[in-house]
């Protein structure tokens, strides 16, 4: 049986580190990376003298897919830590949905209405941009090209970001 022994958050492309647990060995440094296509699985890996990265650990495919599914899943479903703030999270998901990102933190956007509200559910939260079309203050300003994201959890509105800066509400 596999199991996760540790994740730790990454920075950039690298999503999260991740360190799991087989009954015959505890195996160290899977890297969780997002690309333009999606998020996948790096193999733990060492510099070498010539300067290239060589694989440490190269499982059969089925083995590979099983590590890949456990991995990703409890990346998608790891909850923010001291170390991630909401407010860092928010303001990366709000610069990433309004730039037209269809993938973050390897999952796919939602668009509504024509494609001028998007969303995103991750890491237990909702990032939702601001509709324009409404007729609200909020709605006004996006129409003026300020950039609005709402932060959701449980269907509770915990805050949004404005131009880049995130608000508690």
């Amino acid at each position: 049986m596999i199991k996760i022994a540790r994740i730790r958050e990454g920075s950039g492309d690298i999503k999260a580190f991740v360190d799991i647990e087989t009954p015959q060995a505890l195996i160290k440094g899977f890297r969780v990376v997002e690309s333009d296509s999606g998020c996948f699985l790096g193999l733990p890996s060492r510099k070498g003298a010539d300067g290239k990265h060589h694989a440490q650990y190269i499982p059969c495919d089925a083995l590979k897919a099983e590590i890949e599914k456990i991995v990703m899943e409890a990346v998608l479903n790891f909850q923010p830590t001291d170390k991630i703030e909401l407010s860092d999270l928010a303001i990366q998901v709000h610069t990433r949905l309004h730039r037209g990102d269809d993938v973050i933190l390897g999952k796919k956007t939602m668009k509504f209405k024509d494609g001028k509200v998007r969303a995103l559910d991750v890491l237990g939260y909702r990032f939702i941009t601001q509709n324009p079309e409404k007729n609200t203050k909020d709605g006004i300003r996006a129409q003026k090209g300020t950039t609005i994201t709402w932060v959701l959890r449980n269907q509770e509105w915990l805050g949004k970001v404005v131009d880049g800066v995130y608000k508690t509400l």
